[in-house]
């Protein structure tokens, strides 16, 4: 039972990937690199300060990071 799981598995998979074009492997490069999503963070980090201040706002964005990094940590 659990082996024709993981076949069937493994068969969606590759017929997911295969899916694919090489035209966008350039585009999803540039969505997959975390230095083009830096402006972002950015952005959001700038409208909780606005929104909550200084001091709760730095307490959110602290809050964000620590759970960011114990979920990567968690995961990994």
């Amino acid at each position: 039972m659990l082996e024709t799981l993981i076949q069937k598995d493994k068969e969606l998979l590759v017929f997911l990937n295969s899916l694919g074009s090489e035209q966008w492997d350039s585009f999803w490069l540039v969505i997959t690199n975390q230095f083009y999503w830096t402006p972002l963070f950015l952005f959001v980090f700038y409208l909780v300060i606005k929104t909550f201040g200084w001091k709760q706002g730095g307490f959110v964005i602290f809050s964000l990071i620590l759970l960011v990094a114990f979920s990567d940590q968690f995961v990994n």
